[in-house]
Formats: C-alpha cells, sequence, structure tokens
C-alpha cells in the first residue's frame, strides 16, 4: 500500500482512521498502537519501516517532539513523501517551528481528531462527502466527548439537517443521551476488554455497518441478521461484557490514597477500566484522580487520570503526566504505565514530587 495511517485506540482514533481511510478510498494499511501505550511506539515505528508508505497520516497520539523528530528521521530513512500529522491534544510541540511542504502538523484543541479530519476531508472536496465520513464524525466527536468546543459546535450544526437522527435524544436506563452518544460506546468500549486488539475489530465493524447501509445493525438483536456480520456481533458481545464488568469493578476499588491536591487509587482487573474508575471517583468526591490498576495481563500496570469538569482547582493531568515521564493526554484526562513491581506506596512519593514541580513551574 502506498499509504499508511497509524492511530490511537479509542472511538476519536478508530474512526477518525475510518474516515482517512474512506477519503482514500480504502486504499490505506492501518495500524493501531499497542495498548498500553500512546504516541510512536518502537513497534509503530516497524510498522512503517516495513511498510515504506509514501503518505503517512498520524492520528490522535499527541505531539511529543521525540515522536515528531523520530518521524521526521523515518521520513528521510524511507523516503516517506508526506506526512499528515492530525491531533486535537494541546500541542507539545510548536507546530510552525516542524511545518513543511512536505511534513504538515495540523491541531485544533476545539474538537477531536475525528473533527479535524473531517476539516481535512472538507478541504480536499468541501461538502460532497460520503455520508459515512460524515457520520463517523458525529459519533467521533461524541466518543471523544468533544461536543462543546466551537469547532465541533460548528461542524455538528453543518451535519444537523443531514443527519438527525445521530443529534437526536434518547431515552436510555433512565437517562437522556444523544443517539451518537450511545453508538459511540461500541467503538470506545472494545478497547477496555480487547486492547487494541479491540480497535482493529471495531474498524472491521465500520465496513460492515457500511455495507449493511445503517447504523441501526448495532441496535439489532436479531441473531439470524447478525450472523452475516460476525464483527458487528462480536462487537456487541465485547460491549456487553464490558458494561458486565464495570459495575463489578466500580464496587471492589481496593485503596484511595489522599494525596491533597489528587486521589491515588489502586485497582485490580484483567480489563483496562482504570479511566472509567477514575471519572466516577473525580465525580464522586469533587478531586482530579489517578487510578492504578495492576491487574492488567501485561508487566506494566496500566496508569489513567481524570479531572472533574468546572472544578476552579483542576490539574493538568496531561502536563502532570509528562513530567511523570510515563504518558500524556488531555488536562482533564490522560493516560500511561508504570512497572507492575512499582508499588502504589513509591508511585504515591513519584507524584507528589511531580505535583511539586508542576506548582513551580506554574508559578513562573
Amino acid at each position: 500500500m502506498s499509504n499508511l495511517i497509524i492511530a490511537h485506540t479509542d472511538a476519536d482514533g478508530i474512526l477518525a482512521a475510518r474516515i482517512i481511510y474512506l477519503l482514500l478510498d480504502k486504499n490505506a494499511d492501518i495500524h493501531f498502537i499497542e495498548w498500553g501505550n500512546f504516541g510512536i511506539t518502537s513497534d509503530a515505528e516497524q510498522v512503517i519501516r516495513e511498510k515504506t508508505p509514501k503518505t503517512l497520516f498520524i492520528l490522535d497520539l499527541g505531539t511529543n517532539k521525540t515522536d515528531v523528530e523520530r518521524v521526521l528521521k523515518l521520513k528521510d530513512e524511507v523516503s516517506i513523501d508526506e506526512v499528515y500529522w492530525i491531533d486535537h491534544h494541546p500541542p507539545e510541540v510548536e507546530p510552525r517551528e516542524y511545518q513543511r511542504v512536505d511534513f504538515k502538523i495540523i491541531n485544533n484543541p476545539e474538537t477531536c481528531t475525528a473533527g479535524l479530519v473531517y476539516k481535512f476531508a472538507q478541504a480536499f472536496y468541501g461538502n460532497d462527502l460520503n455520508e459515512w465520513i460524515e457520520r463517523w464524525t458525529i459519533i467521533g466527536i461524541y466518543g471523544d466527548k468533544a461536543e462543546q468546543g466551537r469547532l465541533s459546535q460548528e461542524i455538528l450544526a453543518n451535519l444537523s439537517n443531514k443527519h438527525p437522527y445521530l443529534l437526536a435524544t434518547r431515552l436510555f436506563e433512565k437517562s437522556k443521551y444523544v443517539q451518537a452518544q450511545l453508538y459511540a460506546v461500541y467503538f470506545n468500549a472494545p478497547r477496555r476488554v480487547a486492547y487494541h486488539y479491540g480497535a482493529y475489530l471495531s474498524f472491521k465493524a465500520c465496513e460492515e455497518i457500511e455495507s449493511f447501509g445503517s447504523l441501526t445493525l448495532l441496535d439489532s438483536d436479531d441473531l439470524l441478521l447478525l450472523a452475516q456480520y460476525p464483527s458487528v456481533l462480536a462487537l456487541k458481545y465485547l460491549v456487553n461484557e464490558y458494561r458486565r464488568v464495570r459495575d463489578e469493578v466500580l464496587k471492589n476499588v481496593q485503596r484511595i490514597l489522599d494525596l491533597g491536591y489528587i486521589l491515588l487509587v489502586q485497582i485490580s482487573s484483567k480489563f483496562d477500566l482504570g479511566g472509567i474508575v477514575a471519572s466516577y471517583i473525580a465525580n464522586k468526591y469533587r478531586k482530579p484522580c489517578i487510578v492504578v490498576n495492576y491487574g492488567v495481563p501485561l508487566p506494566i500496570a496500566k496508569v489513567n487520570c481524570r479531572g472533574v469538569e468546572g472544578l476552579a482547582n483542576n490539574i493538568d493531568l496531561g502536563q502532570l503526566m509528562k513530567i511523570l515521564g510515563i504518558g500524556g493526554g488531555h488536562p482533564l484526562a490522560s493516560a500511561g504505565a508504570i512497572p507492575k513491581n512499582k508499588t502504589l506506596e513509591e508511585f504515591a512519593r513519584e507524584v507528589i514530587e511531580a505535583l511539586r514541580q508542576y506548582f513551580e513551574e506554574k508559578r513562573e
């Protein structure tokens, strides 16, 4: 293939990859980063070397300076013609310093990566886009909880007349949700129970949903129908499994340490549910939260951080993870990993030191 797409494993990354894939008339290889990592991993670098693409798309993976400079070096080594680095996280490099005719960083925190690739598609084709590009954009925006961003609102307003069903509200489990939010779960949940393999499954399910012609395939419980769409059937199974274990994990939080400005929580689950637990505890106690999951079947413990929307004394969790040197993300949501043999107390001391450094930098 002359095109390669490397993307994050959440709904935003998966659906951004799908949009680019459709824009390229399905003429692209896809690589979702290995579970537990963020950015351009050594495995992702190896994929680039093996595929030797002419055009490389990097989606929803941050803009770590080391990663950017690594890809610039790779570009020359394997003769990549063009690189498009599209991301919505607060940039860790100054994009203008790296912009070239053949190397573009497209960044805007006012939407998600799915929203940015939609605008990228518009730049080439205007409003005459494949309707699936539009549908995946809407679900990607809600999947990343980016619907309040200025650019997201502009995109949703542009698509509201064409896809009113996706933007309609629906009563679900006694709560009102936008329909796109409900569909977004099908692309966010699989990675929680199947890691990056879940991202590949979600991507394959997109193909089946498009061939069926409607997202209502996700609402169907007709096994005879679903048997014809095995990826969607597996997707629905993983979402049900996720819902089953989620409540069990929330009931069995092992430890909570109050570090003053932030809560540090320990869980043990083979599933990647730290983000769910962190969101629940952060909102329950109105304090930013870090969850360490020691149960994942890897030599690491997964770390997830969540803040509280609108809280006056929120900590920039993406910056905190950067200081800790273990991951990255948003001010209100970030992720990374620590060695599994590091105790919660040892990590707590590192977090306290990172907080001290964080507040010193803020004062400066």
